[in-house]
């Protein structure tokens, strides 16, 4: 059965749309940003959630310092992403622009992880 589009596809086309043609207002484009990222981080949750339910053993102990690993990895290159003073309101712009896809990538392995593409 095909499938229909994965998240990042998603995300893509619901910025394309709230952004539209805005691409210049900094402020617009983080907004978008952030609220595609609010509508995805739940989903993030859920799927962190799936695939530690799938861990026996010790796995599920190994998988939380493997998830907190990536949370301080997350925070740490999205920090970085958004502290050039040279890009001025550009810098916010990077900043939600990395963890949207940051939070989008995971959120697609995990699925992948727990069971393939949707992660059923």
């Amino acid at each position: 059965m095909p499938q229909g589009p994965g998240i990042g596809e998603q995300v893509q086309a619901a910025l394309a749309a709230c952004i539209g043609n805005q691409q210049q207002d900094a402020a617009r484009i983080r907004q978008c940003l952030d609220t595609q990222r609010r509508e995805v981080e739940p989903q993030l949750a859920q799927a962190v959630q799936r695939y530690r339910a799938t861990l026996g053993g010790g796995r599920q102990g190994e998988f939380d310092r493997v998830q907190s690993a990536w949370s301080n990895f997350r925070d740490l290159q999205c920090g970085f992403a958004g502290s050039d003073p040279a890009a001025g309101p550009m810098a916010g712009v990077a900043q939600s622009g990395c963890l949207l896809e940051l939070a989008v990538d995971r959120l697609e392995l995990l699925r992948f992880a727990a069971g393939g593409p949707s992660g059923r």
